[in-house]
């Protein structure tokens, strides 16, 4: 596995609470995709691979071992209204991401709490309402990271966004469709962001908008 790269990296999923309203298939389908993608995060993150739900953005939860990472997915139980995906992710990337961000003084890093780089997995099936233009005002919280990033002149692999699909909503299809091509935008030019089916190549997903190639691997899926 092509990943040695990424050793470092740290590793930080966050899942939806909808499992509960989709069929036992998917659910099973969602944590086996979630038991191999956290398997793999816990070896390239030389911390514990932190984990958040939309209902709790703001608590992220720690575990090195994959199999106390699976249990707490389900475990979990249905708290939160898909409409409100918008709040917790602004939520999610202000108080996990935004503040622990490299602050850098005169080529100095000042900030205690910052990382390297981080790399998010959404687990998400990306149906958060009726919005056939956009994606639900979602784009917002992601288009403030990218201005966050640029505004500190770091790079965007400094902060990479995998939302990995599951589920068959037509609106969800649609949504993620537009974060994926958001940051490709003239006026955006910053590509921070891919989205992968859940049955796509584990490498791929780790790869996403870290590699051209890999962002664009696995459309099929569209």
């Amino acid at each position: 596995m092509a990943l040695a790269s990424h050793t470092g990296r740290a590793q930080f999923i966050a899942s939806s609470d909808r499992l509960q309203a989709f069929s036992s298939q998917t659910r099973k389908t969602v944590l086996q995709g979630f038991q191999a993608i956290s398997s793999v995060a816990k070896r390239l993150d030389p911390n514990k691979v932190e984990v958040a739900f939309a209902s709790r953005p703001t608590k992220a939860f720690r575990a090195r071992r994959t199999k106390n990472l699976v249990e707490m997915l389900e475990r979990h139980e249905f708290q939160h209204d898909p409409h409100l995906m918008q709040k917790s992710l602004s939520e999610l990337i202000e108080h996990q991401i935004i503040r622990k961000l490299p602050v850098k003084k005169m080529g100095f890093n000042i900030n205690p709490i910052s990382r390297k780089h981080v790399s998010i997995y959404i687990f998400t099936d990306g149906n958060w309402g009726d919005d056939p233009k956009r994606a639900c005002l979602v784009e917002k919280p992601v288009e403030s990271l990218i201005h966050e990033v640029k505004h500190r002149k770091l790079s965007p692999q400094q902060v990479t966004m995998h939302f990995v699909r599951f589920g068959d909503s037509a609106e969800g299809f649609r949504h993620l469709q537009y974060l994926d091509c958001f940051g490709e935008r003239e006026d955006i030019d910053f590509d921070i962001v891919d989205v992968k089916h859940i049955s796509s190549n584990v490498v791929s997903l780790f790869y996403g908008p870290l590699s051209h190639h890999s962002d664009r691997e696995g459309e099929e899926f569209y």
